[in-house]
């Protein structure tokens, strides 16, 4: 019954206090009766009474620390003091709340700009079932690519794939759509001639460069992808009319180059010459495979007719193509590789005896990617640094923020003083400062998410939208990634407490103006400070170096 009525009291909180006031007047009136009765005055005896027994508003928290739970209430109450502080010196407040969100929004947006891409899987239904299939040579070199020849022999034979794709990329001439494309000429194209790049002009007759991904006609099957409108080809075409190639665009080209015409199904237009019947559009941002978004896509049957005379797909030894499967369900990476080896053994024979292929080499696959099994070195070393960049960033946000805090402890030196003159524990005072460092940390990571969204903005939508279009759509839509941000948002969290903590431990001690003057000490008191604001600086000076 006693627990019940302790919380129950947190809900009457006006009753339990009256009851506690009539409580300390009765040892009050008892004390004073006790010296009246002893040949004390009366107004003497009060007197004695209130001063043997102390401070009555500590007498009466006290008390109320056993009788409730007070833990709620005085949180409550350090939130909102918490507030009318930080409203009540709003410069250091801003300054504050802007240094650490900024350092919350910058690296939740890279983070998550990271994890979107570099770490994304084949744009595919179910793609937790698609995987790259590579191989090491005998000299221990990855080679990623296999010859047409080659894949529809692991296509037929295998036992451990729903389904095994290949594709490549090309880059052909279009001609035939009517109006003159504007290659080269966008601000994107502009960006990438002051950086250096050679931008394709428009070519004799009107022709423009396109980026083509040539796939084979099981690929959208395999994928599981339809199209937006119209039809994709299938692998019951492959042996349909030679004289009539088809193609599919891209949403993003389809919208781009033909502001979204319904008519652009069933048009024909010519790829280096050839002609070729548009059949479908594929959905929007759709990458299959690929990096990003290519402008039509194409049956690798068809590359003869894009390339007069060429021999690739009958050529073994020309290493075309790179290979993707889905997984037969229940299937382990470990067993689609063991039979893969098996069939690689079996295809050794059929490559000349100089060509590499006909040297032992070791399948290997792995879960799907459209950056292959790894990335390069060079590229791994880039992202490290930039990544560490980023959570220097952080770091610098937080020792600015510690920098605040030292700064503003050596103002409120005498509120600490005289709250602590009054009776405040030294405990209730460093959970007070705390609560200040820690409602700054949650302000600003509401702020921080506005200002990942921003960046991610700049970031994918402006910079995107800068590159020239001869190289593809990157469909890249990102939103602030809550995981990485609760990551971030703790650790941040964590170290506007930590960074918090000594100037709280420092403004909380008793009487240690009083005592550094009668003892000479304010001069240590000063380097202290001064040792640990070199400290920060140091820390903000070092980092910023490295980044």
């Amino acid at each position: 019954m006693g627990w019940i009525s302790r919380i129950r009291s947190l809900w009457n909180r006006e009753k339990h206090s009256s009851d506690l006031d009539e409580e300390l007047e009765f040892h009050l009136a008892m004390r004073e009766k006790w010296n009246t009765e002893h040949g004390m005055g009366k107004e003497g005896a009060r007197a004695n009474a209130r001063q043997r027994f102390g401070n009555v508003a500590r007498w009466k928290e006290m008390m109320g620390d056993i009788d409730v739970f007070t833990l709620p209430e005085t949180v409550w109450q350090d939130i909102r003091f918490a507030a009318r502080m930080l409203l009540k010196h709003v410069s250091f407040t801003a300054i504050a709340i802007l240094a650490l969100g900024l350092g919350i929004g910058v690296n939740t947006a890279i983070f998550t700009v990271y994890r979107a891409f570099m770490m994304r899987g084949i744009d595919a239904k179910d793609n937790g079932q698609m995987v790259n299939i590579s191989a090491i040579d005998y000299a221990g070199k990855g080679r990623p690519a296999f010859s047409y020849p080659d894949f529809e022999a692991y296509r037929d034979h295998n036992h451990v794939f729903a389904g095994l794709v290949a594709a490549t990329g090309d880059e052909v001439a279009l001609t035939g759509i009517g109006g003159a494309a504007n290659v080269g000429g966008s601000m994107g194209g502009a960006l990438a001639r002051a950086a250096g790049f050679r931008m394709p002009s428009l070519m004799a007759g009107g022709a423009e460069y396109v980026t083509a991904s040539l796939v084979s006609d099981n690929y959208f099957s395999v994928l599981g992808v339809r199209a937006a409108r119209g039809r994709v080809f299938s692998a019951e075409e492959s042996g349909g009319d030679k004289d009539a190639p088809i193609a599919l665009i891209s949403w993003n080209y389809w919208q781009r180059r033909f502001e979204s015409d319904p008519g652009v199904v069933g048009k024909t237009i010519k790829m280096n010459g050839a002609a070729f019947t548009i059949i479908g559009i594929t959905p929007r941002d759709f990458m299959g495979t690929n990096l990003n978004v290519p402008e039509f896509w194409l049956p690798l049957r068809e590359q003869a007719v894009l390339h007069a005379g060429s021999t690739m797909l009958e050529d073994r030894e020309n290493t075309c193509c790179r290979l993707y499967g889905r997984l037969q369900r229940g299937t382990r990476l470990s067993e689609a590789q063991a039979e893969m080896n098996i069939l690689a053994e079996q295809l050794r024979v059929l490559h000349a005896p100089q060509s590499a292929d006909s040297k032992p080499k070791t399948i290997q696959i792995y879960p799907g990617s459209p950056f292959g099994q790894e990335v390069g070195t060079e590229l791994s070393f880039a992202i490290a640094l930039i990544m560490c960049a980023v959570g220097m960033v952080l770091l610098i946000a937080c020792a600015n923020l510690a920098s605040l805090q030292l700064a503003r402890s050596v103002a409120r030196q005498k509120e600490m003083g005289v709250r602590l003159s009054l009776g405040a524990k030294r405990g209730r005072l460093i959970r007070q400062l705390l609560t200040e460092s820690a409602l700054l940390g949650l302000i600003s990571g509401a702020v921080s998410l506005l200002m990942t969204w921003c960046v991610l903005h700049v970031l994918v939508v402006e910079i995107s939208a800068t590159l020239p279009a001869e190289w593809g759509a990157l469909a890249l839509h990102v939103t602030p990634d809550m995981q990485i941000f609760g990551f971030v948002f703790a650790i941040s969290l964590l170290a506007a407490v930590i960074f918090g903590l000594v100037p709280a431990l420092e403004s909380s001690k008793p009487n240690l103006t009083s005592a550094l003057k009668e003892e000479g000490g304010l001069p240590v008191l000063a380097a202290g400070r001064g040792r640990l604001r070199e400290v920060l600086i140091g820390i903000q000076v070092t980092v910023s170096l490295v980044c």
